[in-house]
């Protein structure tokens, strides 16, 4: 199955989720990220839209600690390029690009990171060496190939797929969370323990 399937049919797979299911998986997924990034210093993180996996209760808990740094990623228009940017709550935030909530444009970005930084990185379908299949629009894998912290992917159980078509532009993740497991990349594989 090519990349432009694969991404039809998991944005089908989760607007036909359960709610209640859903959200009891959303809180598994932010419990386990909050114990995973706790020797991080720079969380950069999205702030999920309706079919991405809930980041805004594991955003709450962060607000609440001010030893962590948060920052929230905010689309260039007309380009494929994406900055981060510090907040210290959803007051910080605006509609931007593609209707999705981003930092206000009055914040300054923060371009370089040090290895005490991790990535939360969106996907719609994650597989088994850490490759994603994202919305194509290339905005993660550009920004994460200049990015030298972990890069913590997010998803659902049932949006791991044995394999995906990589090239040489896909990034994969060093970590893959999910309601049920979490997997560790070792030499570019990665072991699924769920």
């Amino acid at each position: 199955m090519n990349k432009k399937q694969l991404r039809e049919q998991m944005k089908t797979y989760r607007l036909e989720m359960d709610k209640d299911k859903r959200r009891e998986y959303d809180k598994k997924i932010a419990d386990t990220l909050l114990d995973i990034i706790k020797p991080f210093d720079e969380i950069l993180c999205y702030v999920s839209s309706d079919i991405e996996v809930d980041t805004r209760r594991f955003l709450t808990e962060l607000f609440k600690d001010d030893t962590k740094i948060v920052l929230a990623p905010r689309c260039v228009k007309g380009t494929n390029i994406m900055y981060f940017y510090p907040i210290s709550g959803f007051d910080d935030l605006e509609s931007g690009s593609y209707s999705i909530d981003e930092p206000k444009e009055s914040i300054a970005a923060i371009t370089e990171f040090s290895d005490k930084s991790c990535c939360i990185v969106p996907a719609l379908c994650y597989d088994k060496k850490g490759y994603r299949v994202g919305f194509g629009k290339g905005f993660y894998d550009r920004f994460l190939a200049g990015f030298n912290g972990k890069r913590i992917g997010i998803c659902y159980s049932g949006c791991i797929v044995d394999s995906i078509d990589s090239d040489k532009t896909d990034i994969c993740a060093d970590i893959v969370i999910t309601e049920k497991s979490v997997s560790y990349i070792n030499e570019r594989e990665i072991s699924f323990n769920g």
